[in-house]
């Protein structure tokens, strides 16, 4: 057990009683009694790290304070390793300027001196009140910096040069294994690092975050590897990769092609370390963007749903072919997979063109796929009427100087098996991302309009064919209330697909009020589930 100062019980009345004073009493304190004060400080900030130490059950260590600078020695010289963030704890707590830790302590947990970032303290548990044995300080000791944060993922959305790393974190699972226990040691690739492997490298990792997930995990080692003690050849990053250290100027790694410096070492959190590093590690063989012979953009049109695939050659060609859809499909339905790549050859000429037969396919084709070729663009896909098949053709004759290839049959007309496969996939679709309504009303929230657009593409897959649409509430509240509330969100829903070019003739609605709830095993109700639009489908 470390032991603590022992304390007057009127300390805390005497300390009230300095911040009551008026101006004259403060000068007098500093003029006579600063010698005191400080002496006070002193004996403070030994309690308060002996309460720190006593809390992580770490010792026998000494501690030392002169002024607002302490040092930790071991009575028993490498017998006890204080871990890196017992020594960031001391480091923040309030009132410490810096924490040294003498090389009696040293062994291969790497514990060194901390001088913090801020002001927050870390609640001590009290200890015995016996007195402290004080040590000179040595001349041997190593140094990290420390930070007041708590978790790696701390550390790096607090940090604004690793701004840009800490957004693509949060899109991955990473972010939650970072601020798990750990301890891990990552080298955070700083801003300047992302913007060096250029636009076409970012943007195609912010938009796959399987590839995402593989680059970011290669920058992060298992257990606390201070910059002091990382070793020399190869070091096993979590992905199971390998990256070469090399320590004969400064810290230097190597994965494959990349080649980085640790530029700020040694920021300490509780779970980890973290090193910035000056360009992102990518792993040996890992090729991104870059292919000027790959598919240039696409798209495909189905289920309501239009997926933008394929390469552009800027952001301003993306934004003409995200503007095809924009006035015909909810944003949520359209899904971008784009990759901005340099030396991608689609011109401004060609891109400007696919986006107008995107949004000619989107207004008027049940489903439809839309190609880049060298001579031109190719849409192949289905239509619903002859009038739908001649609206489409009409608007891309009026795109000037395309030369566009067309391949449209009508849809399929559906027989029994047909007509139950809609059915199963109307009533799939709407448990996976149910049609919500207002409280207590019938009007159909907004976060539900992607998923009527939906319900609508799926309807019109195919001809002949009707649907009953079928309203059902919770058990809650009078039956003649939840009869009329079922039939009316029915109704809603009826009226947003004939909106969404359902024939209306095709469409009926029924309500159960609560007369049919979705029950657990137990036989209780689960009223979120109960709460429900289903639907009925047959052939004609």
């Amino acid at each position: 057990m470390n032991a603590r100062p022992d304390r007057p019980t009127s300390y805390q009345r005497y300390r009230r009683r300095i911040l009551g004073w008026g101006a004259a009493g403060v000068v007098a304190v500093f003029a006579v009694g600063g010698p005191i004060f400080v002496n006070r400080v002193e004996d403070d900030l030994e309690m308060r790290t002996v309460d720190v130490l006593n809390e992580a059950g770490v010792g026998p260590v000494d501690a030392h304070f002169s002024g607002q600078d302490g040092e930790l020695r071991c009575v028993e010289a490498g017998a006890v390793a204080i871990p890196v963030e017992v020594v960031a704890a001391i480091a923040n707590l309030r009132g410490v300027s810096s924490i040294e830790v003498d090389e009696t302590c040293l062994d291969s947990t790497g514990a060194a001196s901390a001088a913090p970032d801020g002001d927050t303290e870390t609640a001590p548990t009290e200890a015995d009140g016996s007195t402290l044995t004080s040590t000179p300080a040595s001349t041997t000791t190593s140094t990290v910096a420390s930070s007041d944060l708590d978790l790696l993922t701390d550390v790096i959305s607090s940090d604004s040069q690793f701004s840009t790393l800490a957004g693509l974190l949060d899109e991955t699972d990473l972010a939650a294994t970072l601020s798990g226990d750990g301890p891990f040691t990552v080298f955070a690739a700083t801003n300047a690092a992302f913007e060096a492997i250029g636009p076409n490298v970012t943007g195609a990792l912010d938009r796959d975050p399987e590839l995402l997930f593989t680059v970011l995990s290669h920058h992060v080692a298992a257990g606390t590897t201070l910059s002091a003690d990382l070793p020399a050849g190869d070091l096993e990053m979590i992905d199971g990769t390998t990256v070469a250290v090399d320590l004969s100027d400064g810290v230097v790694i190597t994965s494959g092609a990349s080649i980085v410096a640790v530029t700020e070492a040694d920021l300490v959190a509780s779970n980890g370390v973290v090193h910035a590093i000056d360009h992102v590690l990518l792993p040996a063989g890992l090729v991104i963007g870059g292919d000027p012979a790959g598919t240039l953009a696409g798209a495909e049109f189905a289920e309501g749903q239009i997926v933008l695939t394929g390469s552009v050659a800027s952001e301003e060609q993306r934004a003409v072919l995200l503007a095809g859809p924009s006035d015909t499909i909810n944003p949520s339905n359209v899904i971008d997979e784009l990759i901005v790549d340099s030396v991608t050859s689609l011109s401004d000429q060609r891109a400007d063109e696919l986006g107008a037969v995107i949004a000619a396919m989107v207004s008027n084709l049940v489903s439809a796929t839309a190609e880049t070729l060298d001579a031109g663009i190719s849409v192949s896909g289905t239509f619903a009427s002859e009038a739908d098949r001649a609206e489409f053709e009409e608007a891309v004759s009026l795109i000037d100087g395309a030369v566009i290839t067309i391949d449209l049959v009508e849809r399929p007309v559906a027989d029994a098996g047909v007509a139950v496969v809609v059915e199963t996939d109307l009533n799939q679709l709407v448990s996976d991302d149910p049609i919500l309504f207002d409280p207590s009303s019938t009007t159909i929230s907004d976060e539900s309009v992607a998923t009527i657009d939906r319900v609508a593409a799926v309807a019109k897959r195919v001809g002949g064919i009707t649907i009953v649409v079928e309203g059902h509430t919770d058990t809650d509240g009078r039956a003649d209330s939840n009869q009329a509330l079922s039939e009316g969100r029915a109704r809603s829903v009826r009226e947003a697909l004939i909106v969404r070019g359902i024939a209306a003739d095709t469409l009926t609605i029924v309500g159960f009020g609560g007369t049919e709830p979705i029950l657990d095993a137990d036989g209780v109700e689960n009223k979120a589930a109960s709460r429900r639009v289903e639907f009925v489908v047959s052939a004609t």
